[in-house]
Formats: C-alpha cells, structure tokens, sequence
C-alpha cells in the first residue's frame, strides 16, 4: 500500500515507543527498528532477484508491442517467455498484479481458442515465474499462487516466512494473493491457480470471499474444480454471521474508525503523520466480522517509503492474517527489504478482544532487531 515518502524527522534509530493508545477513537501503536541481518524474511535475496528481473526485463526496443488484435502468439513469444515477461514487468513496477491487458496479452500467447482453456492455460503458466520472487528462509521451498479477479487483473501471491518466530507467522502463497486483491480493491476472484492443491488452511481462508465455492482451482494436469469440491461441507460466514447481514471479505466497507488528537499530535511530533494516516485508512478497511477489532499497521523503511496492511480474519480464526502480515506482503510487492524497516505504526482498538502489539513487537525483533 505505497503511500509515497513519509516526512522526514522520525526515529532511524529504532527506539521502542508509543504513539498512542489504539484507534477507535482510537489511536495507534508505534514502534521503531531498523537494520538486522540479511537473513530476516530472505532480505538477502531480494536485490539479486531485483537484478535478475532487470536483465530479464526486455528492453523497449525488442519488447513485441501487441494487444488482442489477433497478432499470431509466436510473434510474442512462447508462453512461457510472455508469462515470464509479465511477471517481470510487474516486479520491476513494484506490484504483485497484472493490469487486464496484461492479462489479456498472456491468455493470447497460449494460442487455445477455447477462451476458458486458454485463461486457465494463462493462469498456470504465470505460477511458475510468481514462485521465484517468494521469501521462505525457513523451509526454502517457493510457492506461487495466481488468481484471476472479476475487473480482469490477475494477482499475484508468494510464500513468506520470518526466521525465529513461530510458524503461524508464515503467510501462504494464496493468502498473499488475496492481500493483493484487498490492496486493489477487487471485490471477487473467479479463478485461481497453484502448482499443487491449495493446503487446508488456505482453502478455509478462501471461503470468506463472496460466492467462494464457485471459485475454480486449476493445477496442473487435472482437471478445473470448484473450491466448494475441495471444501465439502463447509464452516464459512453465514456459520457465524447473522443470515440478514453477512459481511464477505473483499466487500466495500468502512470502520469508521479515527484518530485521537492526541495521538494524531504524537504522530506528527515523531515524523510519522503519513505513516498513521495510512495505517489508520487500512485499519478502516479491515475484515474483522467476528471479533470486531479491526487493526492497521504502517511499515516505514528508511527512505521513507510506507507499505500498510489491515487484519483479515477467519471464521475459522487460525487462518487470521494479523496486519503485520498483510503489510510484509505489500512490502514484498514494493520490493523493501525487511532490514529497510525503520518504524512501524499500529493502529487497533483498545481494550478490544484481540490486540496484535504484543506478537507485532515478537516478530518485529527478529525482522529488524535494531
């Protein structure tokens, strides 16, 4: 959720402090870190996939400047190249998503007149060049996962996992992808696509989206099906949401929620206005239904750079994303590295049924110790 560079003046030396109590009213929680080993969240990577993308990134002068205007897919390329190639394009604008066209421009590239195959044929092969950019320094195994929303963009999701901390920190490739859909506001996703099935824990994540069991799943050598095939028998929104007024995830919505004055001053006073203001919007847009807490969180790196995301949370509860983790993957999509991380704002409810600070601060001490 790039916000553009926030005012200079606020803490680089990372020291603990608070802005404000919480927000609802509210106001948000600071805290400041910077630098840290290369080896937090596989930060150490992240330049040289960066320069690979770079020397893959095709120069204007040979790029094949075609659109849906029935140009044989050879003249593009194979579809892996096109794949390859978009993928690169949208690491390099720092976005994990493709614009329709782009979409568009890999669908043709498969050469399937069947326009259902052909989108599904597009989908898969876009996996295999998504898993490189993931960040597993724990189980060094790199998963993708591609899914196709209802505006014609495609998202992309990786793995990512934070060294030192326990495993349910971990984002999933696909609980990535949805952060990206929730980052560009898409209110559906049609299709998704993975190298293998989708995991239990994501499939449940899965079922908060609208009409979810209608979502086609594609891997390789089978076979479509419906998430509602890979999920029988469901547990989902409507087990515990009112019949008359269920809230689905990637639906419009507004907390309402605003910052004390008093913590907006404390804010301005450390540096870090744009960061609240940014964590304070995505916690105003945060999926929390069930224990309704909404929470926002800021990431600021050292030059100034802000990525937030918000709490989204489960019927299920274990797959909840805390919006720590939803703001490490719009970082990943920014291509920060996690020692770039020099403060954070939080900004939550108070005294609510769940609070994030405390495990927000556990993680953070490993991501950027100083």
């Amino acid at each position: 959720n790039a916000r553009g560079p926030t005012t200079p003046g606020f803490d680089r030396k990372g020291v603990w402090g608070t802005v404000g109590d919480a927000a609802q009213g509210g106001s948000p929680k600071a805290a400041g870190a910077r630098g840290g080993e290369r080896r937090r969240g596989g930060s150490a990577t992240v330049g040289a996939r960066r320069a690979a993308a770079a020397r893959a990134a095709p120069t204007e002068a040979a790029e094949v400047q075609d659109g849906p205007d029935g140009v044989a897919p050879a003249a593009r390329g194979t579809l892996e190249e096109v794949a390859e190639r978009a993928v690169t394009r949208a690491v390099m604008a720092k976005r994990l998503m493709l614009e329709p066209d782009e979409m568009t421009e890999v669908v043709l590239a498969t050469g399937e007149e069947d326009p259902a195959k052909a989108e599904a044929a597009a989908l898969l092969a876009l996996v295999e060049p998504t898993r490189t950019h993931a960040r597993p320094p724990v189980s060094r195994f790199l998963v993708g996962a591609v899914a196709l929303g209802a505006s014609g963009r495609a998202y992309l999701g990786v793995n990512i996992e934070i060294e030192g901390v326990p495993l349910n920190n971990s984002v999933h490739a696909e609980q990535c992808m949805l952060t990206m859909a929730w980052h560009w506001g898409e209110t559906r996703i049609l299709a998704l696509a993975t190298s293998a099935a989708p995991c239990g824990h994501c499939r449940q994540a899965m079922n908060e989206m609208p009409r979810a069991g209608r979502m086609r799943c594609l891997m390789p050598g089978v076979p479509p099906v419906l998430l509602e095939e890979l999920l029988p028998h469901s547990f989902g929104p409507g087990d515990l949401q009112p019949p008359e007024s269920i809230n689905y995830f990637l639906e419009p919505l507004d907390n309402a929620l605003a910052l004390r004055p008093d913590a907006a001053a404390q804010a301005e006073a450390a540096g870090l206005a744009d960061a609240a203001a940014a964590a304070l919007d995505a916690a105003n847009r945060a999926y929390s239904p069930y224990a309704a807490c909404p929470a926002g969180l800021a990431l600021v790196t050292g030059s100034g750079e802000v990525f937030s995301g918000a709490s989204m949370e489960s019927c299920a509860y274990n797959p909840t994303m805390s919006p720590l983790q939803t703001a490490l993957c719009a970082a990943t999509a920014g291509g920060a590295d996690w020692e770039s991380i020099a403060a954070v704002v939080l900004a939550e409810t108070p005294r609510g049924a769940v609070c994030f600070e405390a495990t927000v601060r556990v993680a953070l001490a490993e991501l950027a110790p100083d």
